[in-house]
């Protein structure tokens, strides 16, 4: 029979929540919970600036077909 020393480890450590992520149709937003920081604001853009890069790259794809 194997017995254990009774010995024991343990950790702390907190979670706090930086907001949410909501889905309505296609359209997926971060609602922070506190005050904006640096963090969530760019979270917030950054949907809105891939949209921007894919629109652009359509284009030039667009410009370069019709030469």
């Amino acid at each position: 029979k194997i017995k254990g020393s009774g010995g024991g480890a343990g950790a702390g450590i907190g979670v706090v929540p930086l907001g949410f992520l909501t889905a309505r149709g296609k359209e997926i937003s971060f609602i922070p919970v506190d005050k904006k920081t640096a963090l969530t604001t760019l979270f917030e853009k950054v949907p809105d600036l891939v949209e921007k890069m894919a629109e652009m790259k359509n284009k030039e794809k667009g410009d370069s077909e019709k030469e």
